[in-house]
C-alpha cells in the first residue's frame, strides 16, 4: 500500500473525528489516543465508529473502539481491512470513500 493512500485514510479518519466531536484540527494526530488524549467516553466512540462506517461505506464490528486505541491504529485497521484483498495496481486509483463525505 502506498504511503499517499495511508495518508489519505489518516487525513480522513482524523476528519471524521474532528467532526464528530467538534475539535479542531491541530487537536488530533496520528499519535492521539481516543481516550487518554481526546477524552472520549463510550457514547463519543459510537459516534465516530457511525461515522466511520457512513465515511468508509464499511461496517465495522461490534468491539472496534476497544481494539483500536488511537488515531493511527484505526487508520491501520481501515487500510488493511479496505484494501487487504486489493492488487497493488488498484491501490494507485482513487478510492470510493472519498465521495461519500
Amino acid at each position: 500500500m502506498t504511503e499517499a493512500l495511508n495518508q489519505r485514510i489518516l487525513s480522513e479518519v482524523i476528519e471524521v473525528i474532528r467532526h464528530a466531536l467538534c475539535l479542531s484540527d491541530d487537536s488530533i494526530s496520528a499519535a492521539s489516543r481516543l481516550v487518554e488524549d481526546l477524552g472520549l467516553d463510550s457514547l463519543d466512540l459510537v459516534d465516530v465508529g457511525v461515522e466511520l462506517e457512513a465515511r468508509f461505506q464499511t461496517e465495522l464490528p461490534d468491539d472496534f473502539g476497544g481494539r483500536c486505541r488511537s488515531v493511527a491504529q484505526i487508520a491501520e485497521y481501515l487500510s488493511q481491512r479496505y484494501f487487504q484483498d486489493a492488487p497493488e495496481a488498484d491501490l494507485e486509483s482513487e478510492p470510493d470513500f472519498a465521495l461519500a463525505a
